[in-house]
């Protein structure tokens, strides 16, 4: 067991209910990135090869998307925030291509998949993406932002780094609304029960913060499986600013 973990979560039981609301925030996002650093390091090397056939279907995807919006040919800027080891971007076969991740440096050291020569790969968080003002066409958001510190600082700088004529992809596992009432019952009484996952959204919910964030949604796929193994599933959409 990490013993990081560990100690994280012994914080938390202690002193929850009495930590600012900036500093619970702070430590239930260290212990959600301890718990993952765990499930990569345990993931068998079948689960890898089935995540990077969805990787690169999903590349194809917002290529194809991408494409029929902006015509940039080869000749575009794209940002994933939230990598882990792997995902889209680095199955992008032309691009100018970068990723960020908090953990970036601890996947770069344990997993060669994580070091791609194609991709610029940096450490930092989605609150804080080290690039000037408008820099990118197209900003890949999956799987990430029930996972983060603060959903709507990262969507502001999103829509900073963002190109006003730019797309973002957003994936986001959402819930029933009464199941993500019951979670969002226990985020209140500051229980940890799906540990990588500090926010809970419903499709509702999601759109909201996206519309809060002057976001306009473009195109809604169909609901996907999650991959969760509960009552989850994968929404994804693209929007642009307004």
């Amino acid at each position: 067991m990490n013993k990081n973990f560990l100690f994280w979560k012994l914080i938390w039981k202690l002193s929850a209910n009495y930590m600012p609301e900036k500093l619970r925030k702070k430590i239930r996002w260290q212990i959600a990135h301890e718990d993952e650093k765990r499930f990569w390091l345990n993931l068998p090397e079948v689960e890898f090869q089935a995540q990077a056939v969805g990787y690169r279907n999903l590349a194809e995807q917002i290529l194809e998307r991408l494409q029929a919006r902006l015509k940039c040919g080869e000749n575009f800027k794209a940002l994933q925030i939230g990598c882990a080891v792997e995902d889209a971007i680095f199955y992008f076969p032309y691009g100018q291509l970068h990723a960020i991740d908090p953990l970036a440096n601890f996947y770069k050291a344990n997993f060669k998949k994580s070091n791609n020569p194609k991709v610029d790969y940096r450490q930092a968080s989605g609150e804080k993406i080290p690039f000037p003002n408008s820099y990118f066409d197209l900003i890949i958001c999956q799987n990430v932002i029930d996972h983060v510190m603060d959903c709507n600082r990262v969507l502001n700088e999103i829509k900073r780094t963002l190109k006003s004529n730019g797309i973002v992809y957003f994936g986001v596992d959402v819930y029933p609304p009464e199941i993500a009432r019951l979670r969002g019952e226990y985020q209140i009484k500051n229980i940890i029960f799906d540990v990588q996952h500090p926010h809970t959204f419903t499709v509702e919910s999601f759109e909201k913060l996206t519309d809060e964030n002057s976001f306009n949604v473009i195109e809604r796929y169909p609901m996907q499986p999650s991959g969760k193994g509960d009552e989850s599933e994968r929404y994804c959409v693209y929007v642009t600013q307004v």
